[in-house]
């Protein structure tokens, strides 16, 4: 038998997708010689391929024990692991093939690529400081890549570490000076740490360079503003309101930036103008009763007889902090405040609870109703998979903030899996936190921004479920208000720290030094100090708003 001619037989079979015939033959080499590798490894990668990961599994392990130095063989199952989502098993096997053989180009192209992947994973899970750790490694096999380069520089400045970013991002621009992305990070880091005229600087260049690309001039607006040099951003921003070449949110950000811009100069027919423009290409058939009757299905579930009646964890842990409320009603400052302390780590907004409610909406019944069977041990086993995440992101610090607003949905399974965790309500006038809501381009999902009679009723909505969480369940919550602690930081903080359990430290009510990472809209506000700018600044598009101002007038007069 003429083991080579079959295997190119059997090759010619897989080509022409004729499997079948290709088995039959893989399956004749095996039964003549129960030592062909090959055979194994190529009948392995065609279960894979057919979708039998099992056999496949089977066989390419066989032809590992064969020959252990088999860089292919070991290549094989990487591509099987990474096939199945598991991709640390295939960066092991994929690393293995390498160091068998440190030429085998197809196996650093591969290895350069589940680094990569297994990086995009951690980042968009929060998990940015692993993510440093891939991008750093799939670097280390494409020397000199700018992409993955700026990926590293990206993350890094995730994690605030802003020097190295920089440091990553201008070596990119020394090799390639029109590496856009590299420009963006650059001016991004710049801005979020204070050098705002080495930013402008940089801003100001390429917008020379590049007048015709948005992406640039958006950059050079947004320092502009800081720049007190508007009139020029505005003429630069105008240039592509009428084009055709540019996507939506593209146009969306320009709006919505030239609305920021007239607002500085006190333009606020123009910047209401270019505000509504923003929403209105935007704007969703968003059905605000749906919202409706989602509370009332929470309020109606989480009675007090039945709230009373549901397990609660038995973890103790007073580590988590729950930072939330209305999108844009100071929980960042809150999280800025308390993150200044060398016991708080500030995750910023994570989805942990929103994941465990996922999971627990499973067939045997949907959450919230599966709280009503759902026993201790199950409570306890959730609530410690979240403490263990929070003590992986953090570095020993006693407190763990996350900041994600809407976490408001969740109270009630957020007591019950920490009966002891602390929860800070953050509260703002509310025309004012409704209104910074339609100025803002968010980038998450906020079907309800963009229409100001959505929004008062939204707001409406978050009220009433707020008032149920406390006046009718009693669970412990701190409220903060926004006004409060712009006109009595000290002693707003103070009550912050006390409430959390935390000693007195100064550098809390200087929050505005502190180099953290902060990547929601608000991250320009919190690296300043406190101010009053955005206090009743409703009154200033009074005549814009009325449909606002009367919904949550007569509605919170309704409701207390």
């Amino acid at each position: 038998m003429n083991i080579e001619k079959l295997l190119d037989t059997a090759d010619i079979m897989v080509a022409t997708q004729q499997y079948n015939k290709a088995l039959s033959i893989y399956n004749q080499i095996i039964d003549e010689d129960a030592t062909c590798d090959e055979a194994y490894l190529m009948r392995g990668a065609l279960y894979g391929e057919l979708g039998q990961k099992g056999e496949a599994l089977k066989d390419i392990l066989t032809a590992i024990d064969i020959d252990p130095e088999y860089d292919g063989a070991h290549l094989t199952l990487a591509l099987l692991y990474k096939s199945q989502g598991e991709l640390k098993k295939a960066i092991i096997s994929c690393e293995r093939a390498i160091r068998l053989n440190k030429n085998n180009k197809e196996a650093i192209q591969h290895i350069i690529n589940l680094y990569t992947s297994l990086a995009d994973q951690q980042l968009s899970s929060h998990l940015a400081d692993k993510a440093v750790e891939n991008y750093r490694r799939a670097s280390q096999y494409a020397a000199g890549n700018a992409q993955i380069l700026y990926k590293l520089a990206f993350s890094l400045s995730r994690t605030g570490q802003f020097d190295q970013a920089a440091e990553l991002a201008e070596k990119i621009l020394s090799q390639n000076r029109n590496y856009l992305p590299a420009i963006d990070l650059l001016t991004s880091i710049y801005e979020k740490t204070g050098q705002v005229d080495k930013g402008w600087e940089l801003a100001e260049s390429v917008v020379e360079q590049y007048p015709n690309n948005v992406t640039v001039a958006i950059t050079y607006g947004k320092y502009a503003l800081r720049k007190n040099k508007q009139t020029s951003a505005i003429e630069k921003l105008s240039r592509f309101i009428g084009r055709s070449d540019i996507k939506d949110d593209d146009r969306l950000s320009v709006h919505m930036l030239l609305g920021k811009l007239y607002d500085s100069i006190y333009e606020y027919e123009d910047a209401f103008s270019q505000f509504k423009k923003a929403n209105d290409l935007k704007y969703n058939d968003y059905q605000i009763s749906d919202f409706k009757q989602h509370v009332d299905s929470i309020i109606s579930f989480f009675s007090r007889e039945r709230y009373s009646g549901i397990a609660s964890s038995t973890i103790d842990s007073e580590k988590p902090v729950f930072i939330l409320g209305m999108p844009r009603s100071g929980t960042s400052l809150i999280e800025q405040i308390i993150g200044s302390h060398s016991q708080v780590y500030a995750a910023g907004e994570l989805q942990n609870i929103n994941k465990i409610a996922l999971k627990i909406d499973q067939p045997g019944g949907q959450y919230p109703s599966a709280l009503e069977t759902m026993s201790v041990n199950t409570l306890n086993n959730y609530a410690s998979d979240l403490l263990q995440l929070l003590d992986d992101l953090s570095e020993g610090e006693q407190k763990v903030s996350d900041k994600l607003p809407h976490n408001f949905l969740f109270i009630g399974l957020i007591h019950k899996l920490f009966p002891k965790a602390k929860i800070i309500n953050c509260l703002r006038d509310p025309v004012d936190n409704c209104l910074s809501c339609y100025f803002q381009h968010f980038g998450g999902y906020h079907p309800y921004a963009y229409d100001l009679t959505n929004l008062a009723k939204y707001y409406l909505q978050y009220t009433r479920l707020m008032k149920h969480w406390q006046d009718e369940l009693e669970i412990p919550i701190l409220n903060i208000h926004y006004e409060d602690v712009v006109h009595s930081t000290k002693q707003e903080v103070e009550k912050i720290l006390s409430y959390l359990g935390l000693g007195w430290e100064e550098r809390c009510l200087e929050f505005y030094n502190q180099k953290r990472a902060v990547h929601t809209a608000s991250y320009a506000q919190v690296s300043k100090k406190i101010y009053t700018g955005s206090v009743k600044r409703w009154l200033d598009y009074k005549h814009h708003i009325t449909e606002l101002t009367d919904i949550l007038k007569g509605g919170l007069l309704e409701t207390g």
